[in-house]
């Protein structure tokens, strides 16, 4: 493994967001946007809710900053208070965007704060870059599993940081990805030979194991979240030995989720999404005869007529292949 592949291993590890992290590798089938949005609806609805600009859009602009200013420090102060509603990570990342990156903004905030936090804040700014160096530096090895990875680099930031600090930047982020790595191994190992009970009792153990500092601010793993339903959905689905057990099995599932009609829609987008693979994949098979047929010469003007002959029969316009 070269030293550009051990770092791009720790960047791309560190860098996944609780947002962004496709960690059901096992899930093929597409998600449907309408639910998503429903869903997304429902978790907003939980959530702590901050003024808006349109509650203070009353006042000058003058007060309106003080406002705005006042929120930065209150928020800033809970984040390093250790209050799950504020993780530092994420009020770090606000006040930067906040004061456009403008350094004396950023420390006319910092110093509203009280001494001891002022210390807090200016050693984890400092020690953040000593992180990022030795992390840029940190041997991996592609034979470790990546909850092992995950514990390693875990242990390298409250080395640097100290382990309170840690824990209130990356602290909620290492706990899902703790979580996620437990749920997908145990998916792909063991979860097979237990009853549709048993693993359902092994992943609500994970979430006791790994998320139970904080779940009551984890939307995505309440009862009605999109990560529940597709987590319930994958442990179902050992059991179909046919694909009319799995279409039967998802059925199911999301109608306990979304209801009948949602349901329905979502089984025929998973029709579609099949037809239209199956066209991609003809497409790309007789994409590779005709250039056969040329030699390799993909400058042929005949093949290129050809190709655009080809594209034009499989192209649809609700699935382009261009």
């Amino acid at each position: 493994m070269t030293i550009r592949q051990q770092k791009n291993l720790i960047l791309s590890l560190i860098m996944l967001s609780v947002g962004g992290l496709s960690y059901f590798s096992w899930q093929t089938h597409s998600m449907n946007n309408a639910v998503i949005e429903q869903l997304s609806q429902q978790a907003a609805q939980n959530l702590t809710k901050q003024s808006s600009s349109q509650q203070i859009s009353t006042h000058s602009d003058e007060q309106r900053f003080a406002i705005e200013q006042q929120q930065q420090i209150k928020h800033l102060q809970l984040a390093l208070s250790g209050d799950i509603h504020y993780p530092l990570k994420q009020q770090l990342s606000l006040l930067t965007a906040y004061c456009h990156h403008d350094t004396n903004c950023i420390e006319a905030i910092r110093e509203q704060l009280s001494l001891e936090q002022q210390q807090q804040l200016r050693h984890i700014w400092q020690q953040q870059a000593v992180l990022e160096q030795r992390l840029a530096n940190f041997p991996q090895s592609t034979n470790t599993t990546f909850a092992q990875r995950l514990a390693a680099i875990s242990t390298l930031r409250q080395d640097v940081l100290g382990k309170e600090n840690a824990k209130l930047l990356y602290g909620q982020e290492e706990a899902i990805l703790a979580y996620q790595a437990a749920v997908d191994s145990f998916i792909k190992t063991n979860a097979r030979s237990l009853t549709l009970q048993a693993r359902q009792q092994q992943l609500a153990q994970f979430k006791k194991d790994y998320l139970a500092d904080y779940l009551p601010v984890l939307s995505e793993y309440q009862p009605q979240s999109y990560n529940r339903y597709l987590e319930d959905l994958a442990i179902a689905e050992l059991d179909a030995k046919t694909t009319e057990q799995v279409s039967a099995l998802r059925l199911k599932i999301r109608t306990a989720y979304f209801g009948s009609q949602q349901a329905e829609q979502m089984a025929q987008q998973d029709t579609w999404q099949q037809q239209q693979q199956q066209r991609m994949a003809q497409y790309q098979q007789a994409k590779q005869q005709l250039l056969a047929q040329y030699a390799n010469n993909p400058n042929d003007s005949q093949y290129l007529a050809q190709l655009q002959q080809l594209r034009q029969h499989f192209v649809s316009q609700s699935s382009p292949l261009l």
